[in-house]
């Protein structure tokens, strides 16, 4: 539960980007490299519970028993990707892939998708956020975990002061393979294209607002001064409207799979 801490204090707005990389390792090396399934499946859930109720306890004044429930469902979503993670060598390349699947998972499943407190938002202040270019939050889910699995798994070589210490010990390459991975995504996100202007404009009307629930009565005093204030003087080329009030693709169809994918949102 410390690493998920840690975790949450990586995210807005506290915004301490480089925790999410010392939670995952206390994490990682909490866990071990061959635990049973049922301390897997707990160490899972008390991670993401560490990190998911401070990250989400907003939510709290506006569903009190939501919340709770979505912080227990999001943290079995690791505690199952943790439990079907392999163990050994192999944990530091499949443990950052099954806790990455439970992330895409939550942007889609249940409640339509619920992306909050996610770890690719706790890079958004760190120096990675330019993989979220080329690969969606998906993908930068993927690299803070890959990192922070990989400094804490089995390193490519064991000194012989560890070989005295720790008898029959041996160096293992998978983690190095994956920050090699890692390094290659980082170089294509820094050099990929960043587009060219077109010279052409585009009229957008973003609107804010909570749905109807948080709408002003049409026959209030304030309605008619806000209707005027917010009407757009040209008729737009593009409205952006609340995820309450708009027409949503249905969860988990290709259409939200892909547009999770890509970091975007219509």
């Amino acid at each position: 539960m410390f690493g998920g801490l840690l975790v949450a204090l990586s995210l807005p707005p506290w915004g301490f980007w480089p925790l999410a990389f010392v939670g995952i390792i206390v994490f990682e090396t909490a866990l071990g490299e061959s635990p049973d399934r049922g301390m897997r499946f707990r160490y899972g859930w008390l991670f993401a519970a560490g990190w998911l109720v401070p990250g989400m306890v907003w939510m709290w004044f506006l569903t009190a028993p939501g919340y709770i429930a979505a912080a227990a469902i999001f943290a079995a979503f690791h505690g199952l990707a943790a439990m079907i993670a392999p163990t050994g060598v192999w944990r530091v390349v499949g443990r950052p892939a099954a806790h990455t699947v439970a992330e895409a998972l939550r942007f889609c499943f249940p409640f339509g998708g619920v992306p909050l407190a996610s770890l690719a938002i706790s890079q958004s202040a760190g120096p990675l956020v330019g993989i979220a270019r080329v690969g969606g939050a998906v993908l930068l889910t993927w690299v803070t975990f890959q990192i922070g699995f990989a400094l804490a798994g089995p390193s490519p070589a064991v000194p012989a002061f560890a070989r005295r210490s720790h008898r029959g010990a041996s160096g293992a390459p998978h983690g190095m393979f994956a920050i090699l991975a890692v390094v290659v995504v980082i170089v294509v996100a820094a050099i990929a294209p960043e587009g060219q202007a077109t010279g052409k404009s585009l009229r957008v009307a973003v609107v804010q607002g909570g749905g109807p629930k948080a709408h002003t009565p049409p026959t209030s005093t304030t309605a008619r001064p806000m209707a005027r204030r917010t009407t757009p003087a040209h008729s737009p080329d593009r409205r952006a409207s609340p995820s309450a009030t708009s027409k949503q693709p249905a969860p988990c169809s290709p259409r939200t799979i892909w547009m999770s994918w890509c970091g975007r949102r219509t």
